[in-house]
C-alpha cells in the first residue's frame, strides 16, 4: 500500500527531510529548523540507564502449560488445571558485562520468566545455576563491583574478583560451577533455569511447604569450551541472542520442562544445614523433582527496546499461593529490583505494555501521577478507604499467618559448611576430563591475581579437596606462578608470645632423654596443657568406648566440647565462639538427656562442622569420614581423636610458624622474649649447649687457650659454622632451644641437602662408569635429576634410602637406556649394567667413598658461604657443576636462616663458649697441679 505521511513527534507533516534548513547552500543553520531540533533532541535522550547487572540479554515470548497437577501444594491459578496455558515472557542474560559485551564470556546467565496470570504478574527471576555466590544480600553491591571494572583503570581486575571470592568462602560452590564447563553455555536454548531461591507454596487449605523451582532444557545441555568461546567473542559477540532469535524465527521453538522440589516445615526445621542458604542445593535424592509443566517460546520480540530492554522483572511480584521464604538473598531482592526499575524506567514502568498485568488489573489500585503515566485512572478515587466504589480487599488472597522468633542481631552464619557440597560437585559430579578443564579455567584466571590472593584462594579450594588444590598449585607453577600453598593453620595470625613461651617451657620440662623430634615436643605440650579428661578416654587401652556415649546423657563428655573448641578457635573469631556456647548449651543438653530426646547426630554434625572450619587441610579427609559416619559411637570417638590431633596441629604451628606471624618484631624483641623463657627455665639452654660444643675440643686445640673476648668470638664463629652444617646431616636432629623457631625449615633443608648428595653421587657414578657416550649430555642430567628428586621426595633417612634404592636403580637404568637411544649410542653390556647397579646400591652406606666425597664437597661449599655470610652466587666444587642451580638455592636459604639465628642468639652462644673455655682452663690447671704433686 501507499506509505504513510512522515510526521514530527507532535504530528505535523514533514515536507522535506533530505537537508537541514540553512542560509544559502553554504550558510549556517537556522534555529527555527524544528525538524532537525525535534530529531536531535530525541536522539540525545534515546538511551536509558542500562541494568546495573544483567545488562546484555535476549528476550522472547511464549506460554507455560500445566502437564501435572500440583494443587495439593499450591493454590495459584497458574497451576489450577492440567492443560492450562499462561502467556509468558522470558529474558536470558549474562550478569557482569555491559550491554555491548560478548555473549560467550564465562559468567552466570540470568533466566527470568514473567507469567501473565489472571491473578497478576508472577516474576520468577532466576539464573542458570541453582546456587549463587553469597548468602547475605549485604554483600551483593560489593560482589557486583568485583565483577565490573577497576575504578582507577576501568579495566577488568582479577585481584578484585579473587580477593572477594577468597575472603568469602561461601562463594566456593558457585565459583566451581562457574569455572566448570557450564560456566559458558552454548547459547540460551541449551541451559537449564532455576528459581534458585527457596519459596513458600500455599494450597487452598492454607497448608504450606517450601519449594524450589527448576526448568530443565529439552534441547539438551550444551556448553562451549574456553578457546571456542574466546573465538566467538571476537567473531560473533551476539552469538546467544542470534541463536535464540533465529531458532524461533525458523519455528524451532525451544522448550523447558518445569519442576518443583518441596520440603515440609518440619523437614526444614530438622535439616542439618540452612535450607534457605542460596549457596546450597537441595539433594534430589531426599527432595526429588516433581514435574509440573513446560515452558515454550514461540514468538520473537517485535521491537527489542520496547519488548526486552524495557521488560522489568521483580522477585516481589508473586501471586496468591506463592510467597517468600526466610531466604535472606530473596528478602534482599524483594526491595532492590523494584527500586532499580523505578530508577531505570520510572515509577510507572508497570504500565508499559510488556510489564502490564493481564487484562485490566492495572487499573485497580490507588497509585497516581509520577513521571509519564500511561493510564492515570481518570476520575476514580485516589485514596483508601473511600465511599465511591474504589477497589477493595480480596480476603481469599490472605496469606496464612506464620511464626517468627529470635533476637534481633547481625548474624554471620559461621557454623555452616561452605565446602561440603562443593566437595560432592568435585568428587561425584565431574568426570576426570571435566576436572582438568575446571582447573585449567581457574588457573587461567588466578594467574592474573596477586600471589597472596592466589594463595588464599588455593587454601580455600584445599578444603574442597586436597587434589583440587594440588592441581591448581601445579597448574599455576607451569604458568610461572609459584605459591606457598599453606594450610588453614597458617592463617592463625594471632598466636601470642605467651603461648610460645608456655610451649617451649612445656617442651623443656616434659621431654627428656628421647629423640625429641618436633612431633614429640608438640605432643608433650598438648598433653600437659589442660587437655580435657574426656579427650583422653581414647588413650586408655582396652576401654570400651561405648561408656563414653553413655556419659553423654549426664553431660560429662559433651561439656568438654565447648571448652575444647573454644581453645582451638582463634580469639578474633568471637562470632564462632559465641555460636558454640549458644548451640552447645550444657543446661539444654542435660534437659534433653533427662527427657530422652538428646539428638546425638545433631550435636555430632554441628561439632564436625565447626571443626571443619578451623582444622588444617591434612585433617579434611578425617572430617569427611566423620561427616559420613552413621554409627554414633564411632562418630564421637572420631571427634575426640580429631580434637586431640587439632591440638597437636596448633602446637606444631605455634612452634614452627612463630617468626613469620610476628612480622613487626625486631631481633631485639626476639631476644627479649627468649630471655623471658630463660627466666622460668634455669637450664633452658641444655640442648643448645650440647649441640654447640660438639666440636669444642677440636676447635679449642687449634686456637689459643685464652678465654679472652676475641678468642671467644673466634671460637664461637668457628663452632657455629660446624654446628650449623651438622644440622644438614640425616642423623642429626635440630633440637636446640635456640633452633626451635627454625626447626621446620632446618629439617626441610636437611632433607634437600642430603638428597642432593645422593643425586650428585649417582651422576658421578654414571659418568665414571659409562664415560664418553653419556658424559656432557645435558638432557640426561636434567632428566635424571628430576626423576631422582621425585623418587627421593619421601626419603628422610638412610633407612628410607635403602627402601627406595630398587626404584632408584631402575630409574637410572631407564634414563641411561633412553639417553643412549637418543644419541644413537650402543646399549650397555650386561656386565657394565650389573656393575652400575652394584655401585649405585652401595650408596646406601653413608661412608661410601663417592657419597662421602660429594657430601664433603657440599659441606665445604656451604661452609665457605656461611663464613662469608654472603648470598651472592658462588662457584660450586669440582664434579658438582650439574648441581649448580640447586646448591645456589640451598645456600641462599641457609645463609639467611643461620644469619638471623646468629644475630638473635649469638650472645648466648658466646657465653656458652666462654664458660666452656673457663671450665677447660680450670680442668687443665687441676691436671697440671695434680701431676706436679705426684712428681714431688
Amino acid at each position: 500500500g501507499e506509505a504513510p505521511v512522515l510526521l514530527t513527534a507532535n504530528g505535523a507533516p514533514i515536507a522535506e527531510k533530505k537537508a537541514s534548513l540553512t542560509v544559502g547552500p553554504r550558510g549556517p543553520m537556522l534555529l527555527q529548523d524544528f525538524v532537525y531540533l525535534d530529531e536531535m533532541s530525541h536522539f540525545g535522550r534515546e538511551r536509558i540507564p542500562e541494568r546495573v547487572v544483567h545488562a546484555k540479554g535476549a528476550g522472547a515470548f511464549g506460554y507455560f502449560e500445566v502437564t501435572h497437577d500440583i494443587t495439593r501444594y499450591c493454590k495459584a491459578k497458574v497451576f489450577s488445571s492440567i492443560g492450562k496455558r499462561t502467556p509468558i515472557a522470558i529474558r536470558c542474560s549474562t550478569v557482569g558485562g555491559e550491554s555491548g559485551s560478548a555473549d560467550t564470556v564465562r559468567d552466570p546467565r540470568g533466566f527470568a520468566v514473567k507469567f501473565y496470570t489472571e491473578e497478576g504478574i508472577w516474576d520468577l527471576v532466576g539464573n542458570n545455576t541453582p546456587i549463587f555466590f553469597i548468602k547475605d544480600p549485604l554483600f551483593f553491591p560489593s560482589f557486583i563491583h568485583t565483577q565490573k571494572r577497576n575504578p582507577a583503570t576501568h579495566l577488568k581486575d582479577a585481584d578484585m574478583f579473587w580477593d572477594f571470592i577468597s575472603l568469602r568462602p561461601e562463594t566456593t560452590h558457585q565459583v566451581m560451577f562457574l569455572f566448570s564447563d557450564r560456566g559458558i553455555p552454548d547459547g540460551y536454548r541449551h541451559m537449564n533455569g532455576y528459581g534458585s531461591h527457596t519459596f513458600k507454596l500455599v494450597n487452598s487449605k492454607n497448608e504450606m511447604v517450601y519449594c524450589k523451582f527448576h526448568y530443565k532444557t529439552n534441547q539438551g545441555i550444551k556448553n562451549i569450551f574456553s578457546q571456542k568461546a574466546a573465538e566467538l567473542s571476537a567473531s560473533d559477540p551476539d552469538y546467544s541472542i542470534r541463536d535464540l532469535y533465529n531458532a524461533i524465527a525458523k519455528s524451532q521453538y525451544p522448550t523447558w520442562t518445569f519442576y518443583i522440589q518441596v520440603m515440609t516445615a518440619q523437614q526444614a526445621k530438622t535439616l542439618k544445614w540452612n535450607p534457605f542458604d542460596l549457596t546450597k542445593v537441595w539433594p534430589h535424592k531426599e527432595y526429588p523433582l516433581i514435574q509440573v509443566g513446560k515452558l515454550v517460546l514461540d514468538r520473537n520480540p517485535e521491537n527489542y527496546f520496547a519488548d526486552v530492554e524495557q521488560m522489568a522483572f521483580d522477585p516481589a511480584h508473586m501471586v496468591p499461593g506463592i510467597e517468600p521464604s526466610p531466604d535472606k538473598m530473596l528478602q534482599g531482592r524483594l526491595f532492590a529490583y523494584g527500586d532499580t526499575h523505578r530508577h531505570r524506567l520510572g515509577p510507572n514502568h508497570l504500565q508499559l505494555p510488556v510489564n502490564c498485568p493481564y487484562k485490566a488489573i492495572s487499573t485497580m489500585h490507588y497509585q497516581r501521577d509520577g513521571n509519564m503515566p500511561i493510564y492515570n485512572h481518570g476520575n476514580a478515587p485516589n485514596y483508601y478507604p473511600n465511599s465511591f466504589s474504589g477497589p477493595k480487599e480480596c480476603p481469599a488472597a490472605r496469606s496464612p499467618p506464620f511464626h517468627v522468633s529470635g533476637d534481633v542481631d547481625r548474624y554471620d552464619p559461621v557454623d555452616e559448611d561452605d565446602f561440603g557440597q562443593a566437595t560432592i560437585f568435585w568428587q561425584k559430579v565431574l568426570d576426570e576430563p571435566a576436572k582438568e578443564r575446571l582447573v585449567q579455567n581457574m588457573v587461567g584466571s588466578l594467574r592474573n591475581a596477586s600471589t597472596f590472593i592466589v594463595e588464599r584462594a588455593v587454601q580455600n579450594f584445599a578444603r574442597v579437596d586436597v587434589d583440587l588444590s594440588h592441581r591448581l598449585t601445579e597448574g599455576l607453577r607451569k604458568c610461572g606462578v609459584h605459591i606457598n600453598a599453606l594450610g588453614k593453620s597458617a592463617n592463625l595470625r594471632n598466636v601470642c608470645w605467651d603461648f610460645y613461651v608456655r610451649g617451649l617451657t612445656a617442651v623443656s620440662k616434659f621431654v627428656r632423654g628421647s629423640s625429641r623430634d618436633a612431633g614429640q615436643r608438640a605432643r608433650a605440650f598438648a598433653n600437659k596443657s589442660n587437655v580435657p579428661v574426656g579427650l583422653r578416654v581414647i588413650q586408655e587401652k582396652g576401654r570400651d568406648f561405648s561408656c563414653g556415649v553413655c556419659r553423654l546423657h549426664r553431660g560429662n563428655v559433651v561439656r568438654e566440647f565447648p571448652r575444647s573448641l573454644d581453645e582451638l578457635v582463634p580469639p578474633h573469631n568471637a562470632k564462632i565462639k559465641e555460636n558454640i556456647r549458644e548451640v552447645l548449651d550444657l543446661d539444654l543438653i542435660k534437659q534433653q538427656a533427662e527427657k530422652g530426646v538428646l539428638d546425638f547426630h545433631h550435636y555430632g554434625q554441628y561439632i564436625i562442622s565447626i571443626m571443619s572450619k578451623i582444622c588444617a587441610p591434612v585433617r579434611d579427609e578425617k572430617i569427611r569420614e566423620l561427616s559420613q559416619q552413621v554409627d554414633i559411637v564411632e562418630t564421637f570417638k572420631g571427634i575426640m581423636e580429631l580434637l586431640q590431633l587439632m591440638r597437636l596441629d596448633l602446637a606444631n604451628f605455634t612452634i614452627t610458624m612463630m617468626r613469620p606471624n610476628i612480622i613487626a618484631s625486631s631481633i631485639e624483641y626476639e631476644k627479649a622474649k627468649f630471655a623471658d623463657f630463660l627466666k622460668i627455665n634455669s637450664n633452658g639452654l641444655q640442648y643448645t649447649e650440647k649441640w654447640l660444643l660438639k666440636h669444642f675440643n677440636a676447635e679449642k686445640d687449634t686456637s689459643s687457650s685464652s678465654a679472652g673476648t676475641n678468642n671467644v668470638r673466634q671460637i664461637t664463629h668457628s663452632l657455629l659454622t660446624e654446628a650449623y652444617l651438622d644440622l644438614l646431616e640425616w642423623d642429626f636432629n635440630p633440637d636446640a632451644e635456640t633452633l626451635m623457631l627454625d626447626q621446620g625449615r632446618l629439617l626441610e633443608l636437611r632433607d634437600i641437602t642430603s638428597r642432593l648428595s645422593i643425586v650428585g653421587s649417582v651422576i658421578l657414578l654414571v659418568n665414571n662408569t659409562i664415560g664418553a657416550p653419556i658424559h656432557g649430555v645435558s638432557s640426561f642430567k636434567k632428566n635424571i635429576k628430576e626423576h631422582l628428586n621425585a623418587l627421593l621426595d619421601s626419603v628422610h633417612s638412610n633407612n628410607d634410602l635403602e627402601a627406595a634404592m630398587p626404584n632408584i636403580i631402575l630409574q637410572v637404568k631407564t634414563d641411561v637406556k633412553t639417553t643412549l637411544q637418543e644419541i644413537n649410542a650402543a646399549e650397555l653390556s650386561p656386565e657394565l649394567e650389573t656393575l652400575l647397579e652394584g655401585q649405585i646400591a652401595d650408596l646406601i652406606d653413608p661412608k661410601h667413598k663417592i657419597r662421602y666425597l660429594v657430601s664433603l664437597r657440599i659441606r665445604q661449599f656451604l661452609q665457605k658461604i656461611i663464613q662469608s655470610q654472603s648470598t651472592a652466587p658462588q662457584q660450586v666444587p669440582p664434579g658438582l657443576s650439574s648441581l649448580q642451580e640447586e646448591l645456589t638455592a640451598i645456600a641462599a636459604r641457609f645463609v639467611i636462616l643461620v644469619s638471623h639465628n646468629r644475630s638473635v642468639f649469638c650472645e648466648y652462644y658466646q657465653d656458652i663458649v666462654a664458660n666452656a673455655l673457663a671450665k677447660s682452663d680450670v680442668d687443665n690447671n687441676k691436671e697440671i697441679h695434680g701431676t706436679h704433686t705426684m712428681e714431688l
